[in-house]
């Protein structure tokens, strides 16, 4: 079921197994867990930078206050970049909107804020190609053009010829 709070004694089979160098599937599979849940559930230990010593020793109670209801305290700088993606997102997918003028953006907004760790988000080495726009519901230009006059895409060499005599 979705948003439903996980046992703490499987989160903390999650990140020890983890921790052992198991595949996310291979530990979704083991433990009867979504892929997305693992993969949850490993960012957050990843965020929260603790030791695996840390996370075994502590109790559930302890393992429920750090994995639930809502993100970690992040630093301002970290925050802001945060609440700069969803925006982000939303203009990568408008057209001659690039990487570079986002980067632009997020440093003109703010000066002061994290830098090259926004480059190296996963939204950035988004490519935005046909498929993607297709799955999305957004007509080619091309098939636009042929609808429009199926005779520009026609090579040369199979319209009429005229003669002039």
């Amino acid at each position: 079921m979705a948003n439903k709070q996980l046992e703490m004694s499987k989160v903390r089979k999650t990140i020890v197994l983890y921790h052992q160098g198991r595949s996310k599937s291979f530990i979704s599979s083991y433990l009867c867990l979504s892929r997305n849940t693992v993969k949850k559930y490993i960012n957050l230990y990843n965020i929260l930078n603790l030791s695996i010593e840390s996370i075994t020793s502590k109790s559930d109670e302890e393992l429920e206050k750090l994995f639930s209801k809502g993100e970690p305290d992040l630093s301002p700088k970290l925050q802001s970049v945060y609440d700069f993606f969803p925006y982000m997102e939303k203009e990568l997918k408008k057209t001659g909107v690039t990487k570079q003028l986002m980067w632009e953006e997020y440093l003109q907004r703010h000066p002061d804020g994290l830098g090259w760790a926004i480059a190296q988000s996963p939204i950035l080495k988004t490519t935005i190609t046909l498929e993607r726009l297709k799955k999305r519901g957004y007509i080619p230009m091309l098939n636009v053009y042929t609808i429009i006059s199926p005779r520009l895409t026609e090579p040369p060499c199979t319209r009429p010829v005229r003669t002039v005599v």
